[in-house]
């Protein structure tokens, strides 16, 4: 969820998104929350990584597909995405801003709240560093993980970068620098890659892309024409083709787009009279059977892609486990993701009931598909209140949004899912957006927010409770009155 990088453009999202985040009519499973938090005072309950596998942590119990570290232990992942101190967020990299002492705070607090792996992102400024051989920054990172006994989670190319085969260079080097580095979790390909990073990407010389040749236009027919696509381009698609793509590659990417906004117009028709469904759904369903050709260059193109930036990563650093954030839940559904160590997804559903279990739908559908795999929600959260224009402030009641919240966190632990991240871990109060800059477990003062002494209290009931107890139709949090607004 990049919204606030004050470096680059806005982040591009296309309006395939909405169609599939789409609210659900009727939920799934009725569940039913009971959360009234006991908010104390004690210290982190997750144990440390290299604690925890020095001191034998339990195995995953058959039924749970937690995650695995390279020679560790199996473990449920309490995370945070982290992209530094409140006001240097997506600058933590930078020359002059980079604060060593700053990020060890930030690192503390997290384990303060039973964190275990925080998400980070290699950006524009660390890419300079390391591509002039200057790894200090990382390595300072990296000691303070070790030193507060967290996990990290590194994200590459956190910029747009269409040339796959300098992002792969770019990652193995990485990778070879940190292979021996413990505190390390694993690499996550790209943060929220979107249809055109996969369809217009870069690719080396002689790699087979089946969406980059016309062959899957023939069994639809073409939805623009090769002598039309002067005219698509300066019209309909200009901020659609990428500039730098020939005409002819052109044609073929206006195509293979249009199919795509096609395939996924008939999927929001179907979920429309199939409630309780998503995309995911109609992508399993019969009804989508004329897709098929289309899905599978898709699917194909997509393996491509991951491989191409990851092959050298695995080879840089054997055995680490290699992952891909997906926002898109078309791309995150694609059956060459069962080449992936674990699943991720990202869910920013509205706030509420229905939004909840829309999530619930998705991460559900994931886990059937991909079964034997762990299933990660990487990214997920609510925005805090704001400050009003007119004075006061506006949004959520604080409390009904750790009940949120804390109704995810108990679906993953009890659902057999490999845990979650929290966006994210500070607020940023520099950014354009006030709703956007409130998603933080700690506001604008550094100080916990509600939601952060909630999930305090929810890793305190994990370390006291045997994964996937709770019932499938109910979820209990212990009860209390003492919930009070937070500062």
């Amino acid at each position: 969820m990049h919204y606030f990088d004050p470096k680059r453009a806005p982040y591009q999202r296309t309006k395939l998104r909405s169609k599939l985040r789409r609210p659900l009519r009727k939920p799934l499973l009725k569940w039913l929350f009971v959360f009234t938090l006991v908010l104390g005072t004690r210290g982190p309950v997750f144990s440390a990584p290299r604690a925890a596998i020095a001191a034998g942590q339990r195995q995953q119990p058959a039924s749970q597909l937690w995650i695995t570290p390279r020679g560790g232990k199996s473990f449920f992942v309490v995370g945070a995405n982290y992209e530094g101190p409140t006001d240097r967020a997506w600058m933590m990299w930078d020359n002059g801003k980079f604060d060593r002492d700053l990020i060890a705070v930030d690192f503390a607090k997290a384990r303060s709240l039973g964190i275990n792996t925080l998400r980070i992102f290699v950006q524009r400024s660390l890419r300079d560093d390391v591509n002039n051989g200057d790894f200090s920054k990382l390595d300072a990172v990296t000691e303070l993980a070790r030193q507060n006994g967290l996990w990290l989670l590194l994200t590459f190319t956190d910029w747009d970068e269409p040339n796959l085969q300098k992002a792969a260079d770019l990652n193995a080097l990485i990778a070879s620098h940190l292979s021996k580095e413990p505190s390390v979790l694993g690499y996550d390909t790209k943060n929220e890659p979107q249809f055109n990073d996969i369809a217009a990407a870069i690719y080396p010389t002689g790699t087979t892309v089946p969406l980059q040749s016309p062959d899957f236009i023939a069994p639809y027919g073409e939805r623009v024409s090769r002598d039309a696509i002067g005219d698509y381009r300066r019209g309909e698609g200009k901020n659609v083709v990428p500039a730098r793509l020939s005409d002819d590659q052109a044609y073929v990417f206006a195509n293979a787009y249009k199919l795509f906004r096609e395939f996924l117009d008939a999927g929001a028709a179907w979920v429309n009279s199939h409630s309780g469904t998503t995309t995911l759904d109609y992508m399993d369903s019969p009804d989508s059977a004329s897709w098929g050709p289309y899905l599978a260059a898709l699917d194909s193109t997509l393996a491509t892609w991951v491989n191409v930036q990851m092959n050298p990563v695995r080879n840089a650093d054997p055995g680490r486990l290699v992952t891909v954030g997906y926002s898109n839940i078309v791309l995150a559904r694609m059956p060459s993701n069962s080449g992936l160590d674990f699943q991720s997804v990202h869910r920013f559903t509205p706030h509420g009931y229905s939004g909840l279990n829309a999530t619930f739908l998705v991460l559900s559908n994931l886990q059937r598909s991909f079964a034997g795999k762990p299933v990660l929600l990487e990214e997920f959260g609510y925005p805090g209140q704001v400050n009003a224009p007119g004075g006061g402030v506006t949004g959520f009641d604080p409390r009904t949004t750790a009940n949120l919240e804390t109704a995810i966190w108990t679906f993953l632990y009890g659902g057999g899912y490999a845990g979650g991240a929290k966006w994210m871990l500070n607020n940023f109060p520099q950014g354009a957006n006030p709703a956007e800059n409130s998603y933080g477990l700690f506001d604008n003062n550094g100080q916990p927010k509600i939601t952060a002494q909630a999930l305090r209290q929810v890793t305190d009931i994990f370390s006291r409770s045997s994964p996937g107890a709770r019932a499938r139709s109910t979820c209990s949090v212990a009860t209390s009155s003492r919930i009070t607004p937070g500062r």
